[in-house]
């Protein structure tokens, strides 16, 4: 017991300082305060923005009261709670949407709240949801004129359309108002960040020329002094090895990817550079470097969501292992693969559960619970299908997935 009371102690320590950053007479410098303690402790910053929540209930402001819960709702998202974040959302949405949005910075919150609920189903691969919401978003953004939210909301609606799968013209043209947008108000990080999508929705039609003329740009933009350069410098790099990796041309995508993870980044970038140099060494018979890669990626699997693109890694070290006649460890990763996957089911399932049946009355209840054994069953039919089939594509040494989309954003 004086085992766990020591760090709970501490914990508790650490969240009463942090607390104390909060400032009565100025809800805006404790937003800050908070965004700033989730570097040190996420979970130390959501109480931070439950106590910023009730310091605005007792002073009567409505625009920090729901900009708390945005906040909550922001923090979960970053620790990966889809379900939570996903519930405070739609919760706050609701208050929002009944009460009279005249301050321009109530007219932010509500347009933020519509595009992070339908990010959230698009990751969850909801995507006619996901567009009824930000078409809503895209809707109040033009009847209020606002500006500054162009850009996120062509964006993301371009993103949703495009994983949609259905009308990539449309995504393209999006993509262009999101870069005029950028161009209005002199954002480079978001013209890069525009452009670089456009040269993903080219890939997935598999216009490989076209997308790698997109990346060059990028690669060759003339503001090399800008703070983002770098970074979209080495995802254009990336991207450009992805389009060959799509074509099967291994030995260029090597070239490009060994170029890439020259450059330090973000966590998630580093993983799927890590994760293709696996896939690609795999392919080229070159098992020691792409054991070595795949394991380097496995580090850094905790800091990324468990989506397909993602989890895939599993699916290579299998293949890998198979091949190198380790039965054991290849089996292993074949059920780590699985896992994953069935756990992306379940989040799944919770959250479109939670937007079909959502109610205040169900939120003050607590709805958002573990899933029932009965309400799986269907699920564990499917992925035993699919455990039977990633058995079956092992043996034959043909584990491969190139439906692959390196976008960060």
């Amino acid at each position: 017991m004086r085992i766990l009371f020591l760090p709970l102690l501490c914990l508790s320590i650490f969240h009463i300082a942090l607390s104390e950053k909060l400032d009565e007479n100025n809800l805006e410098i404790s937003t800050v305060a908070i965004y700033e303690a989730f570097k040190e402790s996420p979970d130390s910053s959501i109480s931070m923005a439950k106590d910023l929540e009730l310091l605005a209930k007792k002073s009567g402001d409505k625009h920090y009261e729901f900009k708390s819960e945005y906040l909550q709702g922001v923090l979960l998202h970053r620790s990966k709670k889809m379900g939570e974040a996903f519930l405070m959302y739609l919760s706050t949405l609701e208050k929002m949407s009944d009460y009279s949005k005249t301050d321009i910075e109530d007219q932010k919150l509500y347009v933020n709240l519509l595009v992070n609920i339908s990010i959230i189903l698009r990751e969850h691969q909801e995507y006619g949801l996901a567009i009824q919401y930000i078409k809503e978003a895209l809707e109040y953004t033009e009847e209020h004129d606002l500006q500054m939210l162009r850009w996120t909301v062509y964006y993301n609606m371009a993103k949703h359309i495009a994983a949609e799968g259905r009308n990539y013209e449309d995504a393209i043209r999006y993509l262009d108002s999101a870069m005029s947008a950028a161009k209005l108000i002199d954002n480079t990080e978001m013209y890069l960040n525009a452009q670089n999508e456009q040269g993903l929705v080219l890939t997935d039609l598999q216009k490989f020329e076209k997308a790698r003329s997109i990346f060059l740009c990028n690669l060759n933009y003339e503001n090399t002094d800008h703070p983002s350069f770098n970074f979209y410098y080495r995802l254009a790099l990336h991207n450009i090895a992805d389009t060959y990796i799509q074509s099967e041309n291994f030995v260029d995508a090597e070239t490009y990817l060994v170029k890439a993870s020259k450059f330090s980044t973000i966590p998630r970038l580093e993983y799927l550079t890590l994760m293709d140099l696996c896939e690609v060494y795999l392919e080229l018979g070159d098992l020691q470097k792409a054991e070595s890669y795949g394991l380097l990626a496995q580090e850094l699997y905790p800091q990324v969501s468990a989506l397909p693109l993602n989890y895939k890694l599993f699916a290579h070290m299998a293949s890998l292992y198979f091949k190198k006649g380790d039965h054991k460890k290849s089996y292993s990763y074949s059920k780590r693969h699985i896992a994953e996957g069935k756990q992306f089911l379940k989040t799944q399932k919770e959250l479109i559960d939670i937007k079909n049946s959502y109610s205040m009355v169900k939120l003050a209840a607590g709805f958002l619970t573990d899933l029932e054994e009965s309400q799986s069953n269907n699920y564990g039919f499917i992925l035993s299908i699919l455990a039977g089939l990633v058995t079956m594509t092992l043996f034959f040494g043909k584990v491969r997935n190139r439906l692959i989309r390196h976008s960060i954003f």
